[in-house]
């Protein structure tokens, strides 16, 4: 019966403090407590397997992609290529589209753009004839620009209030009106 024949896992030995210290030591870095709880835990492990098609081992095998309109697309020869391509994707929702000729989904290239833009753009820059960069086209004159203050028309005074003052510029010429006190 074909399919996946001779499956062998094998789980390495956690590694010992003394290792982390030494490797940190080395790169003069410090592993986060996390990683470092994960790596005295397990070290990895390694996962081989065969394929079996009609009664023949397959020594070579090839990833394809199969997308919505059931159009196959050729990735890479092996799983690890397959693995590495994911990884350098950081597994984003549709990273298999960019190998096909229409492409990811605007969706799928905005989040690209956010989370890998140096990968990103220099994919799309080698795709796009005319070299422009889908990176960093806001600008920024344009976008923090707030609204244009009119300035405020000077307010005339009124008749009243001109004649008040009037009034009291006469005042203070010394005619006075009334008892002082």
């Amino acid at each position: 019966m074909p399919g996946v024949v001779d499956v062998r896992f094998v789980e390495r030995d956690p590694a010992e403090k003394r290792s982390l210290l030494s490797w940190e030591q080395k790169n003069t870095c410090i592993l986060p407590e996390d990683l470092r709880d994960f790596y005295l835990t397990t070290d990895g492990f390694t996962l081989t397997w065969s394929v079996k098609l009609d009664s023949v081992v397959a020594q070579q095998s090839e990833i394809w992609f199969l997308d919505r309109s059931l159009c196959w697309h050729f990735l890479t020869t092996t799983f690890s290529s397959y693995y590495r391509l994911m990884i350098t994707h950081l597994g984003l929702p549709e990273w298999q589209y960019g190998f096909t000729p229409y492409g990811p989904s605007p969706q799928s290239k905005q989040w690209a753009s956010l989370y890998q833009p140096l990968t990103f753009s220099c994919e799309h820059s080698l795709a796009d004839p005319a070299g422009d960069s889908h990176l960093n086209k806001l600008d920024p004159t344009k976008a923090f620009k707030g609204k244009a203050k009119v300035p405020a028309p000077k307010k005339k005074q009124s008749a009243q209030c001109s004649l008040g003052s009037t009034a009291k510029n006469q005042g203070s010429t010394g005619r006075h009106i009334g008892a002082k006190r």
